[in-house]
């Protein structure tokens, strides 16, 4: 294999960046950090619970899906699905989709967006432990170590929090549900390897992603009146609190800004649910 084939920034002449696998993997870090922030920002525009923000998230994202699902893949390789296969991606859209982000959103109620993303992140430990088990293979002892240097910045992490929230308990059920938010993405991303050499990455983020969608509308429609949609203020939307709103965030720090680490005041009778 040639340089220019395994260091495409080095040649102009190869693909464009955006068929770079680092380049994408670079940018969906990016973004999948973004998400926390945008959770937190919405929650403080408008006293909402986790699944009407999902609802939100995945009513947006459903277009590129079908998409995605249908034409985002060369006909070539959009080979017809077993059963087996359909019943594979369902069962990693109820993980990574749907599972995963419930309860990140429900965490993101009770803890900061830096402590959040911290535990998030983590799954790849937890990936990591589980095909060590799986294939009985011994984990080397300097990946042990970068894992506890991993967990001493979440003790930390949790420091913070706890400094600038002051409730034990709230920090650490949102941090229980984050962590429920990681162990269900790292059962994702292992099922994603067993399928997409023979499905396709655009095929397999299309039908989990739909097939997601379909189950937080069910949950929606189980739980919510669609009419309260239409309540949302368009700050809600956006992902950013008015600006009445964000003025005590700058004028008295962190500490009781409604984004960086409590719940809504007054959250409606779904969001005390939701934390049960």
């Amino acid at each position: 294999m040639s340089d220019a084939q395994t260091l495409p920034f080095a040649d102009p002449a190869t693909e464009p960046w955006y068929h770079d696998g680092r380049m994408l993997a670079m940018l969906s870090a990016a973004a999948f950090s973004l998400k926390a922030i945008f959770v937190k920002l919405a929650y403080a525009a408008y006293p909402v619970d986790a699944v009407t923000l999902l609802l939100l998230r995945m009513s947006i994202a459903l277009p590129a899906f079908v998409w995605l699902a249908t034409a985002g893949s060369p006909a070539a390789k959009r080979q017809p699905l077993t059963r087996r296969q359909w019943g594979g991606l369902i069962a990693l859209g109820l993980l990574g989709y749907y599972l995963s982000s419930l309860f990140d959103f429900i965490g993101l109620m009770t803890i900061s967006a830096g402590l959040e993303r911290l535990i998030l992140f983590t799954y790849p430990t937890v990936v990591l432990l589980l095909e060590a088990s799986w294939r009985k293979r011994p984990v080397p002892r300097g990946v042990w170590l970068g894992m506890a240097l991993t967990y001493l910045g979440l003790v930390a992490a949790f420091g913070h929090d706890l400094r600038h929230q002051g409730e034990l308990a709230a920090v650490l059920v949102g941090a229980g549900w984050v962590f429920l938010s990681s162990l269900t993405y790292s059962g994702y991303y292992l099922g994603t390897a067993a399928l997409i050499g023979r499905v396709g990455s655009a095929r397999l983020a299309g039908i989990a992603g739909g097939a997601a969608a379909l189950f937080v509308i069910a949950h929606f429609a189980l739980t919510h009146p669609f009419t309260a949609l239409a309540a949302l203020p368009a700050a809600v939307w956006a992902g950013r609190p008015p600006w009445p709103s964000s003025r005590p965030c700058c004028r008295s720090g962190w500490r009781r800004a409604p984004w960086s680490g409590s719940a809504p005041a007054t959250p409606p009778r779904s969001a005390r649910w939701a934390r049960r």
